[in-house]
């Protein structure tokens, strides 16, 4: 995983035709956690902004590796980096978002949001494989951002949380156009404002305020 973080390295390993079949192979039983989490973090970084990496990640059956993994979720530093790994892989590639879909995704990211309400990491990488879902189904749309204002309400000062949520809402408000109004009508937007209004009082700026003026435009 650290070698990973250099750009050269990431190259020569994503280039070894055997680094992705062990790296998948160490999400199984009895490999200790340490090694899991690195090996999802390895793949993570492996993938990032890399197609041919996605690709052969896709191909060996990863999105249903790192789900039957998590599935019970017990180490919730591994159900973070599993779910930003997910992020990673749907992140501007439908054809993988609607792999996770078929496989069960949304509803199993939802989950991990249902049994993590206090863990604002897990709220932030499960947001960010949100985004990246297609969903046509208004009921789910309807009962995710209940989860969403409700992430956005319990960690009000955590930046990455507060980005991730409003980019699903983005996209939600943006198909939706009843959801906006849904979620207009609860109140839910002076969440965001006060949000940016403390940050301001700090002195501090931050990618969540562009986030969240968007939705705000949405919703007028």
């Amino acid at each position: 995983a650290n070698l990973a973080i250099s750009e050269s390295a990431r190259a020569h390993i994503g280039g070894c035709a055997s680094s992705i079949p062990i790296l998948l192979t160490l999400l199984g039983p009895g490999i200790n956690a340490d090694a899991c989490k690195c090996s999802l973090n390895a793949l993570e970084l492996l993938a990032t902004e890399n197609d041919d990496i996605k690709a052969k990640i896709i191909n060996l059956g990863g999105i249903k590796t790192v789900m039957d993994f998590l599935t019970p979720p017990s180490d919730v530093a591994l159900v973070d980096a599993g779910m930003r790994l997910l992020a990673e892989l749907t992140k501007k590639n439908k054809g993988n978002a609607q792999l996770l879909i078929d496989e069960g995704g949304f509803e199993f990211v939802t989950s991990g949001m249902d049994k993590h309400p206090n863990l604002p990491n897990i709220q932030a990488s499960c947001c960010g494989v949100l985004r990246n879902l297609p969903i046509s189904n208004v009921d789910q749309v309807n009962g995710t951002v209940r989860l969403i204002l409700a992430a956005m309400k319990t960690h009000e000062e955590v930046k990455m949380v507060q980005f991730e949520a409003c980019h699903v809402l983005l996209q939600y408000c943006s198909h939706f156009p009843t959801i906006a109004e849904s979620i207009q009508s609860k109140g839910a937007f002076p969440i965001t404002s006060d949000v940016r209004l403390s940050k301001r009082k700090r002195g501090h700026s931050s990618s969540s305020d562009e986030a969240s003026r968007e939705v705000d435009h949405i919703s007028a």
